[in-house]
């Protein structure tokens, strides 16, 4: 049986242990009602609180965290891997998701759960060249 955690008195929060499909079957509650719970969710962690960074004093050192990735990669592609990253920020904070999620960790949170996996960043939502002279935007 699902087990609800209430953040809020209009939001309900299904926790990990609960079965898949009742995650999908279970009553919805209404649009205006989702937007004011996340509003009143806003106020447990308002926006301006996740543009301050302040580094942990356990922090690790960022080439220690990829230092202790590359054990469990191919040798071989370690360069390639190192190579990319450096192309620029974008790219590096791309290869480097151990490095963020670290220094996400501490973030202020609403209690709000989202599944992310594979290959999850803002380039894959948008244009995408298809070759080289034919942009492409990609829609849902």
């Amino acid at each position: 049986m699902a087990r609800a955690v209430n953040s809020s008195p209009s939001l309900k929060v299904v926790t990990s242990e609960s079965r898949l499909i009742e995650r999908f079957t279970s009553a919805r509650l209404s649009v205006p009602d989702r937007m004011a719970a996340g509003k009143a969710l806003r106020k447990k962690a308002p926006r301006r609180s996740l543009a301050e960074y302040k580094p942990s004093m356990k922090r690790k050192d960022p080439v220690t965290i990829l230092e202790a990735q590359a054990k469990t990669r191919l040798l071989q592609l370690i360069p390639v891997r190192y190579a990319r990253m450096v192309a620029s920020p974008f790219a590096f904070l791309r290869g480097g998701a151990a490095i963020m999620a670290q220094d996400l960790s501490p973030s202020p949170i609403t209690g709000l759960c989202v599944q992310v996996c594979g290959d999850m960043h803002v380039s894959n939502f948008g244009v995408f060249a298809l070759s080289r002279t034919q942009p492409s935007v990609w829609h849902q």
